[in-house]
């Protein structure tokens, strides 16, 4: 894997990257030109905040694996207290203070000496059976604690252990863009042109249309890291970049599926414009652990 000084070779990536960028541009205007006032508004404090998380997660991943850590770390703190909040709205006792523990404790293990998943296996099983007793165990408030371990703890632990990785910097940024961009492509791409819905019990916001432009968009953003990625064929390399938009589709449908349930429209309101972190990372949470297998599974080949 080579760096970043060529990220925008070759000139196909280029070319893309500029009819990408001018079609983003062109539907952001036309969403404000036809909003109020208020939805205007709305919509640029959802960019800012896109541009201040891109800007954040540029500086910590770029200062190393110590600072990259750190700060996945406040924002397993974080999801962590969102997701056991909105358990707490549907019945299930999950205290705070366990559910953070939870979560924080796969951040302990030493990914950068375990290059197999079988800590992680181990892991799942045990909080699989957890959660598998969640409905009628004594211990519920264990196994709720559980569960946000597995969720949120156990995939961000990942994004963490990615960057101890050969080439960590570009495989973080390009983990988290693909499916950042197909979110946002499919938002934007829904409201000016959606018409089916995805998944109307569940999220009836997401379109089938979205979801298309939003996988489109992930095919296009991986065209961007191609050159960090040389020695990965071209086929392989657009396949995992829609496997990662399609997982990253299916994190946003099982954290609505949450949200459903407790009667929320957010996770919460750290974030202007966006609702709570669980909110903008709810597609990571899915995307990160199948690129952890991909590339356990490109290792061990």
């Amino acid at each position: 894997m080579s760096g970043l000084p060529d990220l925008f070779w070759p000139f196909s990536a280029r070319v893309l990257s500029l009819v990408a960028a001018g079609a983003a541009v062109t539907a952001l205007v036309r969403l404000l030109r036809r909003g109020s006032a208020a939805a205007r508004a709305s919509l640029w404090r959802r960019t800012f905040v896109w541009l201040g998380a891109a800007i954040a997660v540029l500086a910590f991943a770029g200062a190393g694996s110590v600072s990259w850590t750190l700060f996945v770390g406040f924002v397993t703190f974080q999801a962590a207290r969102e997701v056991a909040a909105a358990l707490r709205l549907f019945g299930h006792p999950a205290d705070t203070v366990p559910a953070i523990l939870g979560a924080w404790a796969p951040l302990l293990v030493p990914l950068d000496a375990a290059r197999t998943t079988g800590w992680m296996l181990t892991g799942v099983a045990a909080l699989a059976a957890l959660a598998a007793a969640w409905a009628r165990s004594r211990w519920r408030g264990l196994a709720a604690a559980g569960f946000i371990a597995l969720y949120v703890g156990v995939p961000l632990a990942l994004l963490a252990g990615l960057r101890q990785r050969d080439g960590g910097f570009a495989l973080v940024v390009w983990t988290l863009a693909v499916p950042w961009v197909t979110d946002v492509a499919a938002m934007y791409g829904g409201m000016l042109f959606g018409r089916r819905p995805l998944a109307p019990r569940i999220s009836p916001a997401k379109t089938v249309e979205g979801t298309l432009i939003g996988l489109a968009a992930s095919v296009c953003t991986a065209a961007l890291f191609r050159a960090a990625f040389a020695t990965v064929p071209w086929p392989a390399y657009v396949a995992a970049a829609i496997t990662i938009g399609v997982a990253g589709t299916a994190g946003g449908l099982a954290a609505s599926t949450i949200k459903r349930a407790a009667r929320l429209k957010d996770f919460g309101a750290a974030l202007p414009g966006h609702g709570g972190v669980m909110d903008r990372i709810d597609g990571v949470l899915f995307a990160v652990p199948v690129t952890w297998l991909l590339m356990t599974t490109a290792h061990c080949g």
